[in-house]
């Protein structure tokens, strides 16, 4: 039986393979799976990791304070404690910390919204969460520090603020500090791809080395940069970094060609055509058979629309008829065997829209403008309701 972390896994993997279809609700069916079960992977692991969440809690917290005392802090505190238009929050303080003799009054929930550990900390099952004073004496944190990251819990983190904490986590490769700062930078998307200090971070090689050593280049992380990128724009430098992130961070086979295809597409759109065939060339290789319609729609851009026909007919000769495979060739033919091939796409695979436009549209010029509608009507109420907004254009 598969393991919980695996069948994750599974499920991104269906993920990523029913994307096309448009499905919303089959798609988000696929990534609640996929959290379900990276959840109860992390709920079987954790009586293990107690101790070791804990020890990092604390680093977290010391890391924020050094930061602030690097930074002189202490002055931006007592600038916001002496200005008569910063507003204490109208919540109770509840807990103190303690550093020595010195006390530091805080908001349970402030502190506990800077970081899942904290949550845990303040409101999970650890003994601080029943306790209203809570002595950080043993962690080497200054009164200043501490206090410095009581008034950063009462304002709204920024950007400038996650960089410059990621940065010091980074450094001292704190887990939960980067985790902390990632939040906020993905909260932030997709402006925060714009920034240059993001860019650095997220999109180098440099960065993912550094992101890797305190235990976050992951593939999902990068796969979810991606797909925010190439909606953004498809050609830009960010989404082809990011997808060149993505395939350093692939270690299954299904990681590595879709990794590869997604670069055949920026860069089929980039019309880099040299680029385009090396990827998608290279997909086929780890089983994602669909990129060869790439490399086809690569030599039909640069006017070879015999040899990207003939590319497919191969396709279609060497392997299981597939409805795709048939809308592929269609592309490329003309006359009567552009309408067979679109026959023979829709009886084995229904679900394709082109197709079934291709033959509204022979319908409109033939001047059955009814017979046109009644069948995209038909094909937009099994997929999608959106394919009305189609139906009108054509």
């Amino acid at each position: 039986m598969a393991k919980p972390k695996k069948k994750a896994s599974l499920c991104v993997e269906q993920y990523s393979m029913l994307r096309g279809l448009g499905d919303t609700k089959l798609l988000w069916r696929c990534l609640r799976a996929a959290r379900a079960r990276r959840d109860r992977c992390a709920c079987r692991g954790r009586a293990r990791r107690v101790a070791a969440v804990r020890e990092e809690r604390m680093s977290c917290s010391i890391c924020s304070c050094q930061y602030y005392e690097k930074t002189n802090a202490l002055n931006n505190v007592q600038a916001l404690d002496g200005d008569e238009n910063f507003s204490v929050e109208e919540e109770e303080e509840d807990v103190l910390s303690c550093v020595g003799d010195e006390e530091v009054h805080c908001v349970r929930s402030k502190f506990a919204a800077l970081s899942l550990p904290f949550t845990a900390m303040l409101y999970g099952h650890f003994a601080e969460s029943k306790e209203a004073k809570i002595n950080f004496s043993l962690n080497g944190i200054s009164t200043e520090g501490l206090r410095a990251v009581e008034i950063y819990s009462r304002t709204k983190s920024n950007l400038d603020d996650a960089l410059i904490l990621i940065e010091y986590g980074l450094e001292e490769t704190s887990y939960l500090l980067v985790a902390s700062c990632l939040q906020v930078l993905l909260s932030e998307l997709p402006r925060s791809l714009r920034s240059p200090g993001v860019m650095k971070i997220l999109c180098s090689s440099e960065g993912r080395d550094r992101l890797s050593q305190a235990g976050h280049a992951s593939f999902l992380l990068y796969y979810f940069l991606s797909q925010v990128a190439m909606e953004e724009s498809m050609v830009s430098n960010i989404t082809v970094m990011l997808l060149e992130r993505l395939k350093e961070c692939s270690t299954e086979r299904w990681q590595k060609a879709l990794s590869l295809h997604q670069l055949g597409r920026v860069m089929l759109e980039r019309k880099i055509y040299g680029g385009t065939e090396h990827y998608f060339e290279a997909a086929p290789e780890y089983g994602h058979v669909y990129s060869i319609a790439g490399i086809a729609r690569a030599k039909y851009e640069q006017g070879q629309q015999y040899s990207a026909y003939k590319m497919i007919d191969s396709l279609i000769s060497e392997n299981t008829m597939v409805g795709w495979m048939y809308q592929e060739r269609s592309l490329y033919g003309v006359g009567r065997e552009k309408l067979l091939d679109v026959i023979s796409a829709t009886g084995l695979d229904p679900m394709l829209s082109f197709p079934c436009k291709y033959r509204a549209l022979i319908k409109v010029e033939e001047k059955q403008i009814k017979a046109a509608v009644l069948g995209l009507t038909a094909l937009s109420y099994v997929l999608d309701s959106s394919l009305h907004l189609k139906i009108m254009e054509v």
